[in-house]
């Protein structure tokens, strides 16, 4: 049983979605309020980016998000073959989906991925700001700081999870394994809790 334990991934974080829509692998899924409505699809190379890129000015939130969408998913594709062009897209997708909370909590996931610690926690800390109280973000920006051993700042993220729900079980076996590992560490301290 503790081998399994080893062996289980530890501070992952969990994507943040949209409520207006779904990334398929096809394209965007946006999902319709009338009840008697389906879904509409619409492919990835069906929507225009035209204006996007390059102007300052851009459509509203719901195209911001998708266009950010967009962004992100195209930098990963070309992250291998020109690592310039995708940070370029990275940093495009936080400027054009400044106020879109599942953008900028998916780019500081991507971000983190990367090691590049500095651009996740700020575009966490833009998502937190849109939304305080939201439990991914928190828990992402935990993970993110648990995972760089910074434990004090990840302890506060996972508390503040757990103060919003006291049922949140990840949270709670997170802040768990963290004073494990900063007891080994020598930082853990009993007026930690």
């Amino acid at each position: 049983a503790s081998d399994v334990y080893k062996r289980q991934p530890i501070y992952i974080t969990n994507p943040t979605f949209s409520s207006i829509f779904y990334e398929i692998p096809k394209g965007v899924l946006y999902l319709v309020s009338n009840k008697n409505s389906h879904p509409i699809t619409y492919p990835w190379k069906l929507y225009s980016l035209k204006g996007i890129l390059w102007n300052k000015v851009y459509y509203d939130f719901e195209e911001r998000e998708v266009v950010g969408t967009y962004l992100y998913r195209y930098a990963m594709y070309v992250k291998d073959k020109n690592p310039k062009i995708y940070f370029y897209l990275l940093k495009k997708a936080e400027e054009v989906a400044y106020d879109s909370l599942p953008v900028l909590g998916n780019l500081g996931i991507i971000y983190g991925m990367d090691n590049s610690f500095k651009n996740a926690e700020r575009t966490f800390k833009k998502a937190l700001n849109l939304n305080p109280g939201n439990e991914y973000i928190l828990f992402n920006i935990g993970s993110m700081y648990a995972r760089q051993k910074l434990y004090k700042e990840a302890e506060k993220y996972f508390k503040k999870i757990i103060e919003i729900d006291p049922s949140n079980f990840k949270a709670r076996i997170y802040l768990n394994r963290l004073y494990k590992e900063m007891k080994a560490s020598g930082e853990y301290s009993y007026n930690t809790h």
